[in-house]
C-alpha cells in the first residue's frame, strides 16, 4: 500500500484531488492510502506516509515542507 499525505490550505480543499488519485489507482489495481491535512497538521503525520504532494495554494511553505519531507526519506 502506497500511502499519500497531500498538504494543503485548510485540509479540505483538496477532495476533487483524492477522488482522481483513489480512482487512478484503482485502474491500475494499486493499494493506496490518501490522506489531506493542513500545512499545520502534516508534520506529525509526515513520518507515517511514502509520499508527500503539496497544493498549489501553500507552494510558499514547499521549502519547509521539503526539508522535512526529505529529512524524514520522503
Amino acid at each position: 500500500m502506497v500511502r499519500v499525505l497531500i498538504v494543503c490550505s485548510w485540509g479540505m480543499s483538496t477532495s476533487l484531488l483524492v477522488d482522481s488519485l483513489l480512482a487512478a489507482a484503482q485502474a491500475v489495481q494499486l493499494e493506496l492510502q490518501v490522506e489531506a491535512l493542513s500545512a499545520g497538521e502534516y508534520a506529525a503525520q509526515v513520518d507515517e506516509c511514502d509520499v508527500v504532494l503539496i497544493a498549489p495554494q501553500i507552494r510558499h511553505l514547499r521549502k519547509s515542507i521539503e526539508k522535512l519531507a526529505l529529512s524524514l526519506g520522503k
